[in-house]
């Protein structure tokens, strides 16, 4: 493919900018082929090993590409480390991150070495990673290694806390928590 895919286009901003690629796989769907002179109007699905998950789709019309859209590019997310408030440490180290589809997922164990109070602050994530609402959700508190199952609370302002979870010593908390991102 060569900068001619975007010769014809109504608007500049819908181009190709992965033209220079090559190795390309394209399936052409239309319902006027060869014998009608080529494709007068038809979409045109293209993509490549060397695009990293990306296929695009051209609009013909009139045996010209008029326009390119994106229409998927996925890449693994970046996963961070929790940021714990003071008090807390890592048992197995927590993580959040947010996948191509605005999904926020945190997990890991963390411990504290005294007593956890009720809605003790855990951790609070970066804006552009709060929930849109306030919820409580399941975790699981290990003191002197038995399990038990309890709640801990994620605030719309990136707080995460203990909801109703205490312990007079120490204790570890694991969870898995996925919500849809703001």
């Amino acid at each position: 493919m060569t900068a001619e895919v975007n010769a014809h286009l109504d608007d500049a901003a819908y181009s190709m900018t992965d033209y220079n690629a090559g190795d390309f796989y394209a399936q052409l769907l239309t319902s006027f082929g060869i014998e009608h002179g080529g494709c007068a109007f038809g979409t045109l699905i293209v993509t490549s090993p060397r695009l990293a998950k990306k296929v695009w789709v051209a609009r013909i019309w009139e045996y010209e590409i008029k326009e390119w859209v994106l229409l998927a590019h996925a890449s693994a997310p970046q996963k961070f480390e929790l940021p714990l408030a003071e008090g807390w440490t890592k048992y197995q180290q927590p993580y959040y991150q947010r996948n191509a589809f605005g999904e926020v997922t945190i997990w890991g164990s963390v411990k504290k070495n005294s007593a956890i109070e009720r809605s003790d602050v855990i951790a609070t994530l970066p804006r552009g990673f709060w929930p849109p609402a306030p919820f409580e959700t399941p975790a699981m508190k290990f003191v002197d290694g038995a399990p038990v199952a309890v709640m801990i609370f994620v605030h719309g302002n990136g707080q995460i806390s203990t909801s109703a979870t205490t312990s007079t010593g120490g204790a570890a908390l694991s969870f898995v928590i996925t919500y849809a991102g703001q």
